[in-house]
């Protein structure tokens, strides 16, 4: 009994990281062009999967990287400065953007938050989320 057991731990085990690599959502980000010293506004929703819902409870905490060419103009978004927000089961997070020189590619936005189904919750720490920003 003790063998079976243990066999059925290790499986799970061995299982447990490719659970934890499925994704319970996904992220939609347009592309934001700015003008050079320019300010814009970005939105990155991210869209839950089927049977999940972004979780309004958490305290979400997200954070943009600057790049040479552009930057936020707020160090941490969160959802209790009204940064994020909750459409439906979705969440939005709002980036205010600032242009800094012309460029163009991505800016990271790491994110804490929380996504869950009517069983579980999942709590996701340093997401990596990107957004293509033009500067011209």
């Amino acid at each position: 009994m003790r063998k079976i057991l243990l066999t059925f731990c290790l499986s799970f085990i061995a299982a447990a990281p490719a659970l934890a690599q499925e994704k319970q959502y996904s992220v939609h980000a347009p592309n934001v062009a700015i003008k050079s010293g320019g300010q814009a506004t970005a939105t990155v929703t991210i869209k839950a999967g089927a049977g999940f819902h972004f979780n309004k409870e958490f305290p979400a905490k997200f954070t943009v990287e600057s790049t040479a060419f552009a930057k936020s103009s707020k160090e941490i978004l969160t959802a209790k400065a009204g940064d994020v927000k909750v459409t439906g089961n979705d969440g939005i997070v709002t980036i205010p953007l600032q242009a800094l020189a012309a460029g163009t590619g991505p800016v990271t936005v790491t994110g804490n938050f929380s996504i869950c189904s009517a069983e579980q919750c999942y709590m996701l720490r340093g997401e990596k989320l990107t957004l293509q920003v033009a500067v011209k």
